[in-house]
């Protein structure tokens, strides 16, 4: 096992802590395909005999790499390559469902709450640019790939884009190219996110399967048709500890990336 590692030494001399000189070893390992998904890494007896360092030192390695979602660590058997990330580029519109199956992933949606406003309140009115009178579905999903739940997801949606929907039918089909587009012909041209850092509550990490006061992202999005109406508000919080957004900024224009762990 410790043979994967021959080749590589850590130097006390460098003004770069020795936990973090490992930690750079493991990433390489794992971009050159040396360490591929599911692998197991070296034991923390192995690190310490081979590089010299004391447990501490490779705890505080392997903590680094699980934080980054780049390993696993499973009691009793050992610290493994977490599976590759699934990404796409936020430029497009967003479909949980289509995402995953683009990625080869089973997306699942669980529906936590469904009811028909009736009366809802003024600054939801003012948001999705409706009415006095106006009603307004409300959803509470939890988003899952491969069994796993991943985003919690509260969505309004005004009445008159889908009169008539039901719970039952957001357990069968997808909200926006069943519904939406394939019933009710609403093409959306555009969205908007905004990004917020957060921490999770017990309740929801119970829903999301997460630790209590885990990191984690909330996301705004308002979508909106050809004709510029508001046909869509999502608030979502997303596991921090299995999604990460990255900008890649170009010459003339800018391309942000997510990318969420399995």
């Amino acid at each position: 096992m410790a043979g994967i590692i021959d080749g590589n030494e850590l130097d006390a001399s460098l003004n770069i802590p020795l936990y973090y000189q490992l930690v750079v070893i493991f990433k390489r390992l794992i971009l050159n395909g040396t360490l591929k998904e599911g692998d197991a890494l070296p034991s923390e007896l192995e690190l310490c005999e081979r590089f010299g360092i004391s447990r501490s030192t490779v705890r505080q390695a392997f903590a680094s790499l699980e934080k980054e979602g780049i390993v696993e660590r499973h009691r009793g058997k050992g610290t493994f390559v977490s599976t590759p990330k699934l990404s796409r580029r936020l430029k497009n519109l967003y479909s949980f469902s289509e995402e995953m199956k683009m990625t080869g992933r089973r997306p699942e949606s669980q529906t936590l709450a469904f009811e028909l406003l009736e009366r809802p309140q003024r600054d939801l009115v003012g948001r999705l640019k409706l009415n006095s009178g106006d009603k307004i579905y409300k959803m509470v999903r939890l988003r899952i790939a491969d069994g796993e739940p991943i985003i919690l997801e509260t969505v309004f949606v005004p009445e008159k884009f889908c009169p008539g929907l039901t719970a039952e039918e957001l357990e069968e089909k997808t909200l926006y190219h069943d519904i939406l587009l394939g019933e009710h012909g609403v093409r959306a041209a555009r969205a908007t996110e905004t990004y917020e850092c957060t921490i999770v509550d017990k309740n929801e990490a119970e829903l999301l399967k997460c630790k209590p006061m885990s990191g984690a992202f909330f996301v705004q999005r308002l979508s909106y048709t050809e004709k510029d109406e508001v046909f869509e508000l999502a608030l979502m919080l997303v596991r921090g500890d299995k999604c990460k957004y990255e900008i890649e900024l170009g010459h003339d224009d800018v391309s942000v990336m997510r990318t969420f762990d399995s």
